[in-house]
């Protein structure tokens, strides 16, 4: 679990595969991330470094029921501006190919 967006983890718990359900209880209001390593019977694990943890929930406790207005960061979305680019850039080379205008 990582409470400042991926930059340091900390391991809240084991659990069999055979784990229905787990339980968290927030310690405060705020955005948590939930990442999971996989550890196999012969000891490997997948990500092998828990520094390479990625994101597999994002959950955010708010308690108070106010509006929360959140906002992405910097980097995500630059991610996703140069993704748009280089799709536009796709669509534009098949529309050349195909010897049709655009509208």
């Amino acid at each position: 679990m990582s409470e400042d967006r991926g930059r340091t983890w900390r391991h809240e718990g084991d659990y069999g595969a055979d784990t229905k359900l787990i339980r968290f209880d927030a310690p405060d209001d705020g955005l948590y991330w939930f990442g999971l390593q996989v550890v196999f019977k012969d000891g490997t694990a997948t990500p092998a470094d828990v520094k390479q943890l990625k994101a597999d929930r994002k959950v955010f406790v708010n308690t108070n029921g106010r509006p929360v207005v959140m906002k992405k960061e910097y980097a995500v979305l630059q991610a996703e501006n140069e993704a748009l680019r280089r799709r536009i850039a796709e669509l534009e080379q098949k529309l050349g190919e195909s010897g049709r205008k655009p509208k």
